[in-house]
């Protein structure tokens, strides 16, 4: 299968900050030893900008979505889930800490976006009617099917500081940065066409697949945000997220599912771009 080449010099300095910040998390880890605490989160992702924005014509299918079409900028994604798994490591001023976290932000595809896939669906399906019409068959039925459709997983791995400050008896308030990579992930769609036709007195059956396939992208990222403990374990917090604009490759492989002796066809793509940012609401929980 064919897949774009990333630009070099910006895939070795990926490659390198990734080993650093593996190499960061196993050096502090080590020296804190057992003064390192630990809370998990759990809460909302709200996407903001262009990440949460979709348009589309009905009648040509050309659309703002950088998953769907060149030069393209929206995401097209919707309310999601996020979890988190975040150590606190203590400094020399007991106000600051030294944090690592990793997040895994689910959103699936907006009402807008999963309207235009059943558009492209009908457009697929006219197309190849048009198509076998044309060799003057007749068609008896068609339909497409739309399997899966796409949704993002955002995977920010991200170091920081820590503030925090009690501003009541058993009530601290913390404000908190990080930076690092954001590992975006694509959710494949499927489009599965079935033909019934007639053709000199006989009657055919046609099935075609195409699988769209969107390749991981890595970006630089990072994170602001506040929070409140109202006990001793359990504490609120907001957060927003820019997990860094990347452009958007796609696979694309055509085939008969139900005969594997036809060769498949397959084209790789360069699309649009996508910029996931949001806003993040989650309950947090100290180990």
């Amino acid at each position: 299968m064919l897949k774009v080449v990333p630009d070099t010099y910006k895939g070795k300095f990926m490659k390198k900050f990734f080993i650093t910040f593996l190499i960061s998390i196993t050096s502090f880890c080590v020296y804190a030893q057992n003064k390192t605490s630990w809370s998990i989160g759990a809460g909302v992702s709200l996407p903001v900008g262009t990440f949460s924005r979709m348009t589309y014509d009905q009648n040509t299918l050309s659309t703002d979505c950088g998953l769907m079409d060149k030069n393209a900028n929206c995401g097209a994604a919707t309310t999601g889930l996020n979890i988190e798994l975040e150590s606190l490591i203590p400094m020399h001023n007991k106000n600051l800490y030294f944090t690592i976290s990793a997040d895994f932000n689910y959103n699936e595809f907006n009402s807008e976006g999963k309207d235009f896939i059943n558009c492209m669906a009908a457009y697929f399906d006219n197309m190849f009617r048009i198509q076998f019409e044309s060799y003057g068959a007749t068609i008896i039925s068609s339909s497409c099917a739309v399997h899966g459709r796409p949704s993002y997983f955002n995977i920010p791995l991200l170091v920081g500081l820590r503030y925090t400050k009690n501003i009541s008896i058993g009530m601290p308030f913390f404000a908190e940065g990080g930076v690092g990579i954001n590992m975006r992930f694509v959710t494949p769609m499927k489009f599965y066409e079935r033909i019934r036709y007639q053709d000199s007195g006989y009657y055919y059956d046609v099935d075609m697949e195409e699988k769209f396939t969107y390749d991981m992208k890595s970006t630089l990222a990072f994170r602001i945000g506040v929070g409140l403990g109202f006990t001793e374990k359990i504490s609120l917090s907001a957060y927003y997220y820019y997990l860094g604009k990347g452009d958007v490759s796609c696979a694309i492989l055509a085939k008969d599912p139900t005969d594997s002796s036809i060769q498949p066809s397959e084209q790789s793509l360069q699309l649009g771009t996508v910029n996931p940012m949001m806003l993040v609401f989650k309950l947090n929980y100290k180990l």
